[in-house]
């Protein structure tokens, strides 16, 4: 029956990425002028997921279906450089990671990768709220 609404990458390749240049909100290229020349403004896990739950909020009064697809965490270890990446920045003996596939370098990857799985975690935590909610 297909999707009624959509946002996010609609491309693998591009969602190597958390800070691409544009996103798509169904036919409509968002774009994102903060991240192009690796200005890294947007993160668009953060993005992606406050459409989800925006969704969730909307269509509370009826049956839906969403189906929250995160790359997290994925081969690009980046993020924003928040209270959760701050839990675990020091946690780790790091050696910074530059890849030969062309994503973005990690200073600590061991710190970003943790913090990824808990951003993911936060998130989750976040729509089971929203859904709770609906009841």
């Amino acid at each position: 029956m297909g999707f009624d609404e959509f946002f996010g990458y609609n491309c693998q390749r591009q969602a190597h990425s958390f800070y691409p240049d544009h996103l798509w909100h169904n036919k409509e290229r968002i774009d994102l002028k903060e991240n192009e020349n690796n200005g890294r403004q947007i993160y668009s896990q953060d993005l992606i997921h406050e459409h989800g739950i925006q969704f969730i909020k909307d269509n509370k009064d009826k049956p839906f279906f969403a189906m929250l697809t995160y790359t997290l965490p994925h081969a690009e270890l980046n993020l924003p450089h928040d209270s959760i990446y701050k839990m675990y920045e020091n946690q780790f003996e790091e050696k910074p990671y530059n890849s030969k596939y062309g994503y973005y370098p990690s200073e600590k990857p061991k710190a970003s990768f943790a913090a990824m799985v808990t951003k993911l975690d936060f998130y989750v935590g976040q729509v089971l709220e929203e859904l709770k909610d609906k009841d």
